[in-house]
């Protein structure tokens, strides 16, 4: 009986920002994609992506503001590789920054705890039944 109060505390944890994550991250991409459309003018990469995720509506602007993160997170990655260059990734600005990891680190971590819900607690309990 404890460890079924315990999975289904965890499970409430994990499961419980589900909404919230993903909206913050529709929220500060709506925000943010015109700036960052305009940093990345040159990057032939930014602009094959933009072009057809601006079909995609707010989608679109997540993950393209997604992609725009992964570029400055893995910022030496991608400038060796030709697909972005390296005045528009320092060109981003501090408070952008603040505004745009938050809430795509919150979605990986988020990600990587419901993966580890799923392998711990969630699938031995399938497989006892």
């Amino acid at each position: 009986m404890i460890r079924s109060g315990m999975t289904d505390f965890i499970t409430a944890i994990v499961i419980l920002p589900m909404p919230f994550i993903p909206i913050w991250a529709m929220i500060v991409s709506h925000k943010l994609v015109d700036e960052l459309d305009r940093i990345f003018v040159r990057s032939s990469f930014v602009q094959k992506d933009i072009a057809w995720m601006k079909t995609l509506g707010v989608a679109g602007e997540v993950m393209y503001c997604g992609s725009v993160f992964g570029l400055c997170i893995n910022r030496r990655f991608c400038i060796r590789k030709g697909w972005v260059l390296e005045e528009e990734v320092l060109a981003v600005p501090v408070k952008i920054k603040k505004m745009l990891y938050p809430p795509f680190i919150a979605c990986g971590v988020w990600t990587l705890l419901l993966t580890v819900c799923y392998l711990l607690i969630w699938m031995p309990i399938k497989d006892a039944r």
